[in-house]
């Protein structure tokens, strides 16, 4: 980060020093240039000293003394700190001017009028007994204005134990990122969360086994799918059945699963999704039943959910869930009854469980995914959301009810190849029908169905990083918060299904790509006062957290346990007008008084940012060699969990006020628990 010892003023007329003619940056000798350039970039991944040792320091300051002399325009000064003989190199497009120290100085020395500001941050020192390398990022200002910026690198020795500096190189360029201050002490309250907001799901089809989304494979793996198991009845009806995987029921008691979720604790594990709809419980420790009851589509026994229950407990996790609302459930009129839900909540309560939130039917404006009877409809629903409202008071008091769980409205909804056109029910049709009768009112949001429906249709891979794809986020947001306005006004707001892309995910939803989405949704929905992002799902095809075979953490995995480990549940006003590829989003510091932590998405795929930061703090920077890959960088170290699914400490790197680079296609979290922001007390 920025340094202050090297915000140095020199005083050098503009017509004799511009941004083609840098006199003020010092350079390197074009044979070792080279060497020392492939060094630094072998190291420039690893982490970042930014808490400088007595040595740096030593190494340093013969670079502070050469910018000194500099703005006291004293030739001799200026020399100092100099090796003799020792030359710079100024790169401007490709091609490079080169001059002794002592050229330099004299003409530095000259008379001038106007005020030049260098200033260095983020040095990165490397020392190896007498000899040391140091890059670091400048900004040169003109009468106070950044003229252009680049990278200065110094070459030094050690001579007679005084460092001495053998020659310089720096780049340069116009299109330096704007340096913007914050003021986190200062910033005010938009928004107030869940302390369990970050959650996710474990889809009720991964509990019972069945078949679920498939993860991308080839043409004829595809094929097999489809055609060599014998459970392809369950799943969703009308769509190509080689877009599904049958799996045996998911290990709650894994031990290393349970290890990765317990990281992200405390949450919520919501256990519904659309095949929950159709799931039978059994009631009884008999083997499983091979077959479903009419009117049901899959099976849940008592020691699958049990499972559930054990889980929940041992990861810091409430229980959402909803209930069985096929055919099998109803009487001869149609009507949805209890006979399904009583047991299921009884036997939950028997073991110890409980469910912290309910919904009643997963998605119901999707009714003809739902196994509802034929012509089921928005009036259908609401009689039966009350009848199941009236036994839920009465069964589970402190459950919170949420609903109506709506999805697929708010952006244009695109058509699925092979499958049939289906009908959405408007969420305005069956609020009408309900009434006030939900606690909370929850919602789904994907930014498209995946290209595993979609086809050639699907999202464009190069659209990931862009505002457009960024906002679908907040347009269904601001739909469904004009639906609860309308019809449940005051009351929260609960996302309890969300992911990159629905039907399984794109394949980067697996990569680093879609952490900025990730994290943006995190920050924009702060604000809002979402209460909880359930994020779908925790270890299932390609937008699970983490990989379903492996269970290694992927790189979403990792941007939601940081989100957890800096930011607290009260959201902020960063105060920093919009900029295109760059978005900063600030939260009262987790387990700090007064504190706060910063977040900045980096978007850009060639330019850094910078910001002011005016206290000392921690930084935590997340990048990764391929945007489009599933490695992760932690302040430039791959972050992986141990083998038995142990997370690593988090450590963060020591940051000091003043300018900090933000590099670009990265993701940054600054911790400053000195802030003293008032709406942080605790």
């Amino acid at each position: 980060m920025y340094q202050q010892p090297s915000r140095i003023s020199v005083a050098i007329p503009v017509s004799r020093y511009g941004s083609q003619d840098r006199m003020a940056s010092m350079y390197w000798h074009a044979k070792q240039f080279a060497i020392v350039y492939s060094a630094i970039l072998a190291t420039i991944l690893s982490t970042r000293a930014f808490a400088q040792s007595v040595e740096e320091q030593a190494v340093l300051a013969p670079i502070h003394a050469m910018f000194d002399g500099m703005s006291k325009r004293d030739a001799a000064a200026i020399r100092a700190p100099t090796l003799p003989g020792g030359t710079m190199v100024l790169m401007r497009d490709g091609k490079p001017t080169q001059m002794t120290f002592e050229a330099f100085a004299d003409r530095v020395g000259k008379p001038g009028n106007a005020l030049i500001e260098e200033r260095i941050h983020d040095p990165l020192v490397r020392i190896d007994n007498d000899l040391a390398v140091v890059w670091a990022p400048f900004d040169f200002l003109v009468d106070g204005k950044v003229d252009h910026c680049g990278t200065d690198l110094f070459n030094l020795v050690r001579v007679e134990e005084k460092w001495m500096i053998a020659s310089v190189a720096d780049t340069g360029r116009k299109d330096c990122p704007t340096q913007t201050a914050v003021s986190p002490q200062s910033m005010k309250v938009l928004g107030e969360v869940d302390p369990r907001f970050v959650s996710y799901n474990v889809e009720a089809v991964e509990v019972t086994g069945g078949r679920f989304w498939a993860p991308y494979k080839s043409a004829a793996q595809k094929a097999a799918a489809a055609g060599s198991n014998t459970h392809s009845g369950n799943q969703p009806a009308g769509l190509d059945s080689s877009l599904f995987q049958y799996r045996p029921p998911i290990d709650l008691s894994n031990s290393k699963l349970r290890k990765l979720a317990a990281a992200l604790g405390p949450a919520y594990v919501r256990v519904s999704g659309t095949w929950r709809n159709a799931t039978y419980f059994q009631n009884n420790d008999d083997p499983p039943l091979k077959t479903p009851p009419e009117g049901f589509n899959g099976v849940l026994t008592r020691a699958e959910w049990k499972g559930v229950v054990d889980f929940a407990k041992a990861v810091n996790a409430e229980i959402v869930a909803s209930v069985a609302t096929s055919a099998g459930t109803r009487d001869a009129n149609g009507v949805w009854t209890a006979v399904q839900a009583k047991p299921w909540l009884d036997y939950t309560q028997q073991i110890g469980g409980h469910i912290a939130a309910i919904e009643f039917m997963n998605e119901p404006t999707l009714l003809s995914f739902g196994g509802v009877p034929k012509g089921y409809d928005a009036a259908s629903y609401g009689r039966d959301a009350k009848i199941f409202g009236a036994f839920l008071r009465r069964e589970s008091p402190t459950t919170i009810y949420v609903g109506p769980g709506s999805a697929a409205e708010g952006l244009p909804l695109p058509s699925m190849p092979g499958a049939p056109r289906f009908e959405i029910v408007s969420t305005d049709d069956l609020m009408k029908a309900t009434g006030p009768i939900f606690d909370a009112f929850s919602y789904h949001f994907y930014s498209m169905p995946s290209h595993r429906c979609l086809g050639e249709s699907g999202a464009d891979p190069k659209q990931v990083l862009t505002s457009e794809w960024l906002d679908r986020d907040l347009t269904v947001y601001n739909f469904y918060a004009k639906e609860r306005d309308t019809y449940l006004p005051g009351k929260n707001l609960w996302l309890t299904e969300t992911g990159e892309g629905s039907c399984g995910g794109d394949t980067w939803a697996a990569q680093f790509a879609d952490s900025f989405r990730l994290l943006d949704q995190f920050g924009s929905l702060s604000q809002k006062s979402v209460k909880s992002i359930m994020y779908n799902t925790l270890a299932s095809s390609d937008y699970g957290m983490l990989d379903e075979e492996t269970l290694e953490p992927r790189p979403n995995y990792w941007a939601a346990l940081l989100w957890k480990r800096t930011m607290g549940t009260r959201a902020l006003d960063p105060g920093l007008a919009p900029a295109k590829n760059v978005r900063v989003y600030a939260q009262c510091m987790k387990d700090s008084s007064g504190g706060v932590t910063l977040m900045v998405l980096n978007m850009d795929k060639a330019s850094e940012t910078l910001l002011k930061l005016p206290f000392a703090g921690e930084r935590y920077t997340l990048s990764a060699p391929d945007l489009f890959g599933q490695s992760v960088l932690l302040n430039g170290r791959e972050w992986k969990a141990e083998p038995d699914g142990t997370v690593p400490t988090i450590k963060g790197e020591a940051s000091k006020p003043g300018a900090m680079t933000f590099p670009p296609l990265s993701i940054t979290f600054v911790e400053m628990p000195s802030a003293g922001n008032g709406q942080c007390v605790r």
